[in-house]
């Protein structure tokens, strides 16, 4: 388990919807239907993919939002609200 989970936001930073679990910092990092899915189990997981695969202009919209919703995650931007708390 990762707390931040970097290779969901370098995914969508190439523009490639994720699904992911609904676990730890996932919701964070992925806006649920907009840049990817969060799922509860396996099976659920295959049906979002699936449904990618087959729906081109979903993932084209997805891929489209991914790279601007991760935009708000810089190392910059993290440095800044660390140093808040040094």
């Amino acid at each position: 388990w990762e707390g931040f989970n970097l290779p969901l936001v370098e995914a969508q930073a190439l523009g490639i919807p994720v699904v992911a679990y609904n676990v730890g910092a996932h919701a964070e990092v992925v806006d649920h239907g907009r840049t990817g899915y969060l799922v509860k189990n396996a099976k659920e997981a295959a049906e979002k993919i699936m449904y990618l695969i087959n729906n081109p202009e979903k993932r084209n919209e997805m891929s489209k939002n991914a790279v601007e919703f991760i935009k708000k995650f810089s190392w910059e931007r993290n440095t800044k609200e660390l140093e808040k708390y040094l």
